[in-house]
């Protein structure tokens, strides 16, 4: 694609989902710890992988807490407010961290900082079904991915460094980034919604609906459970493995994947604009058979360039299926019910992140790394199975809301 045509896509969003993109690269370009949080409980803390998979387990369960949790703080606040005030406590607590030397406390204080993180992506799905139309869904969900795949390059690269030379400093510098995001969102939001054909108000309180989820909904969530499960390895298992297993230093692995971050940047909007005019469904099950492809490729990127190279249908395949699956899961629904579809995809989500710590841990500890990675694709491919399935609900669904 060209810039004219990136430019273009960003011109065209309404100025909340302006704000709350360009605040992404502060969100997730100043996580500069939370990159290296197992490798700060291996060398720092002296935990085993099976122990350090069962404290990731418990930043998942943060998260679940904090995704069912984000309907109610976004209903009350608004997703502009929430973010702030989210943002602002997320400062506080990092501070906090910076200075505690005991290591349950540590990972206790952190958990409260993971519920007080899930609420972001939340909040941006509720942005984007307020202030978007649905056929141009999947771009702002790329452009979200393109500039937070910028901002974690940064936090890679930056952190990488400081947890060689400065760590003591890690934590602070955190913190913040977290205080300039809150500012970003407070000085550049807008007070109302930009479409006048959608309940958006920045500061409207909704109402979640009480009934029973559709069964189509709930396998989407299912599979989103299984992606994240794959996917979640990458995160939790990849620094030990390539430190361990493939020798690569703390400060080789952040320039790997900081460049890894920035093919995410530099492929997010141009794939998603090619395949704007495709099914959500045939692009979200093509997408997450590229993540099994690339999972079962981890083994064989035993050098710098290698790992780059297998990581490429990875890279490919989730730049495609993250966008197409929020969009399956929460479109096509009245404001209430969206806001409760967003709550409950995220909080799958989040449980496939609890689940990527321990059964990740378990294997990794149990087995090798080569199994584990064998498992990841595993997983996709089923993640892919049922998000073909979903299509035989699709007539059932349409001819129901069509009496």
């Amino acid at each position: 694609m060209k810039l004219q045509e990136m430019l273009t896509h960003w011109s065209a969003a309404a100025p909340n989902i302006r704000t709350i993109l360009t605040a992404s690269f502060l969100f997730y370009g100043g996580q500069f710890a939370t990159a290296y949080f197992s490798l700060y409980l291996s060398a720092g803390v002296g935990m085993s992988v099976t122990e350090i998979g069962f404290a990731v387990s418990l930043f998942g369960a943060s998260g679940v807490i904090g995704a069912w949790l984000s309907d109610l703080a976004i209903g009350r606040l608004g997703y502009m407010k929430a973010l702030v005030i989210g943002q602002a406590i997320s400062g506080v607590i990092l501070v906090v961290l910076a200075y505690l030397s005991d290591p349950v406390l540590f990972i206790l204080v952190s958990c409260v900082l993971f519920v007080i993180r899930a609420l972001y992506r939340p909040a941006l799905t509720v942005c984007v079904n307020s202030e978007c139309p649905t056929d141009s869904q999947n771009v702002v969900y790329a452009m979200f991915m393109s500039i937070s795949s910028l901002g974690l390059a940064f936090a890679t690269a930056v952190g990488g460094w400081l947890l060689t030379h400065h760590i003591t400093y890690i934590l602070i510098a955190e913190s913040v980034f977290a205080a300039l995001t809150g500012f970003f969102i407070l000085a550049f939001s807008r007070a109302k919604s930009a479409r006048s054909d959608t309940p958006g108000n920045v500061g409207r309180k909704f109402k979640v609906p009480t009934g029973m989820p559709e069964l189509r909904f709930l396998l989407i969530c299912v599979a989103a459970f299984l992606l994240e499960l794959s996917t979640g390895q990458t995160s939790f298992a990849i620094p030990i493995y390539s430190v361990n297993e493939l020798g690569f230093s703390p400060q080789t692995l952040g320039i790997v994947i900081a460049i890894i971050e920035i093919l995410f940047f530099v492929t997010a909007v141009p794939l998603n604009s090619m395949f704007r005019r495709v099914k959500p469904l045939h692009v979200a099950v093509a997408a997450t058979i590229c993540v099994s492809l690339g999972q079962f490729l981890v083994p064989f990127g035993d050098t710098p360039l290698l790992a780059v190279l297998c990581r490429v249908p990875y890279i490919v395949g989730l730049t495609l299926a993250f966008p197409a699956i929020v969009v399956l899961a929460t479109s096509g629904y009245d404001a209430d019910a969206q806001l409760r579809n967003t709550s409950l995809f995220y909080s799958a989500i989040a449980a496939g992140e609890l689940m990527a710590g321990i059964v990740g841990g378990w294997i990794y500890g149990s087995f090798s790394g080569a199994v584990l990675w064998n498992f990841s694709a595993l997983a996709a491919l089923i993640c892919a199975f049922l998000l073909f399935f979903t299509n035989s609900f699709k007539s059932k669904l349409v001819s129901t809301e069509a009496r």
